[in-house]
């Protein structure tokens, strides 16, 4: 009970300091002949980034607008590399967005979250009145990626461009000072709902094969439940990175292999080839959460499981990734000798 009256009043200050905030930013802009635009999409990492094109599109059709995203404080390092933003401002909690709504009247809004989401703190859900109400948490996959979805519910045309993260050079300083292998592959394991998730045990089996080829694995993402030592095959980078050094280690790697979480929409914006483990999620049974390279399959193989994702075998995910990797190796060759013919 005392929880809940605490978020209660911080909820209804972090309101009241926005909105106050967002009226001095509207006269400033007003006077200077800008409109201001909001975005918003506070959660989850996957969803954000996939919605990164989004920012562009609206960038692109009002170019002298004052555009701004507000996200939850969590992924804020995320949102702040989207070069078409002006500003980036994080709010908590889903209702005090829809309160600052209501109270301040933007000159457009671009509100991404799906109508009827509940705010996972205060259980209210929230209204989106934009766009396609009849799309909700129980069929939007139905009409397409994540990003298509979304833009659809929030009243634009279902985008399907390609994500993109711009990484800081003091990122990748932070990296490089790690001192990884030269050549590694990314793993994540676990999602943020477990019927998403293969099982530790299998993950387990594909390092064993894995080691034995000399393929050296680095394993990224909030918590590791494989249980294994630290080797010169297996590193063990979770909870240990921010969610930049992450995209980091991720685009530095050979080959991105995980389930359909947060990581997996990271490595399609950064243009890291993915194999993706997908089966039955709620109602769906065979959807396609991304767009762009990972959709198309110039730079993804999707694993489907007709059933559920943990009755993918090993021997699958395995063979899949000594394919990549061999074609990998071949193109890489070729580019060398006509680099070399090239210089002869």
């Amino acid at each position: 009970m005392m929880s809940h009256l605490i978020h209660r009043v911080t909820e209804r200050l972090e309101y009241l300091f926005l909105r106050i905030w967002c009226l001095k930013m509207l006269c400033k802009m007003r006077r200077e002949g800008r409109r201001v635009i909001v975005i918003t999409l506070l959660e989850h990492l996957g969803d954000i980034v996939a919605c990164e094109p989004v920012a562009r599109y609206v960038r692109s059709q009002e170019p002298n607008s004052f555009l701004i995203w507000f996200v939850s404080p969590t992924y804020r390092e995320i949102v702040e590399t989207y070069a078409s933003l002006d500003r980036v401002r994080t709010i908590n909690c889903i209702t005090s967005w829809s309160r600052l709504r209501r109270s301040v009247r933007f000159d457009r809004v671009v509100d991404l979250h799906i109508d009827g989401r509940v705010c996972p703190t205060c259980r209210i859900p929230h209204g989106n009145f934009d766009g396609d109400r009849s799309i909700n948490l129980s069929n939007y996959f139905y009409y397409g990626s994540l990003l298509g979805s979304f833009c659809k519910a929030a009243g634009l045309p279902a985008l399907d461009d390609q994500p993109v993260l711009h990484l800081p050079k003091r990122v990748k300083g932070c990296v490089a000072s790690l001192r990884l292998a030269e050549q590694y592959l990314v793993i994540h394991c676990n999602s943020n709902e477990l019927c998403k998730d293969w099982s530790s045990q299998k993950w387990n089996k594909l390092l064993d094969r894995l080691a034995l080829d000399d393929i050296k694995v680095i394993e990224v993402g909030l918590q590791s439940d494989l249980g294994r030592s630290q080797s010169e095959h297996y590193i063990d980078l979770c909870g240990k990175l921010s969610l930049l050094e992450t995209a980091e280690v991720i685009r530095g790697s050979k080959l991105f292999v995980g389930i359909d979480s947060g990581p997996a929409h990271i490595a399609n914006a950064v243009g890291t080839y993915g194999i993706i483990l997908l089966g039955q999620y709620r109602a769906f049974n065979c959807y396609q959460p991304y767009s762009g390279a990972f959709a198309d399959g110039s730079m993804a193989s999707v694993i489907y499981s007709k059933s559920h994702v943990r009755d993918i075998s090993v021997n699958t995910v395995y063979q899949e990734i000594s394919r990549v990797l061999t074609l990998s190796a071949t193109l890489s060759a070729v580019a060398s000798n006509n680099k070399s013919r090239a210089n002869a």
